[in-house]
């Protein structure tokens, strides 16, 4: 039953693929790469939790499609410096019901608006006399990549959570962008 209500309302509202605000070309020092050829308009978003003591860095790849298919991927990618790690790349199922809350995050406001922001709204243009010091916490860093159309933007922040709580004061740190990612990795599911 669930699955028929959930087929009856794509059909009535339908699944679009936003046209996402991205750079004009993938340049950026950290390239995500989708796990698969995507065709025009189709959008890939990857969600990546790392940093931290593990030798790999995770990836969740959703890859959305003009028929409203979304194929998902998980991937296990080794840190740069551990040469003899391999990385690995599994297709994973999910149900319509979880498609259907995907599609919703995609079109959502959270992750439409988000877009506009590039990694530079992060930091607060201001120069400061006194020294901040270092802030250590064993908290994960995440990232959150968009491609469409051979164009992407990557956000990443380490301890994203850590810093917001105001354990770590840093004033170049713009807490209005970093809880507005924040927002974003929730609404995702990340954090």
């Amino acid at each position: 039953m669930t699955f028929i209500l959930v087929l009856i309302s794509n059909l009535i509202i339908g699944q679009k693929l936003p046209n996402l605000n991205l750079l004009t070309s993938i340049e950026s020092k950290q390239q995500i790469n989708s796990p698969i050829v995507l065709n025009k308009d189709e959008i890939c978003v990857t969600l990546v939790e790392g940093v931290g003591m593990s030798g790999f860095d995770y990836y969740t790849h959703y890859v959305f499609q003009k028929d409203g298919n979304i194929q998902t991927f998980k991937e296990e990618v080794p840190k740069k410096y551990l040469k003899k790690l391999k990385k690995t790349l599994t297709k994973i199922e999910i149900d319509e019901l979880t498609k259907r809350k995907l599609w919703n995050n995609l079109n959502s406001p959270f992750s439409i608006e988000f877009t506009k922001f590039s990694q530079k709204d992060f930091y607060n243009p201001i120069k400061t006399n006194s020294i901040q010091s270092p802030c250590i916490s064993d908290a994960l860093g995440y990232s959150i990549s968009f491609i469409q159309n051979n164009e992407q933007k990557i956000y990443s922040f380490y301890a994203p959570e850590y810093y917001l709580s105001g354990r770590c004061k840093d004033e170049n740190i713009n807490l209005k962008t970093l809880e507005e990612f924040t927002n974003l990795l929730k609404h995702w599911g990340v954090i």
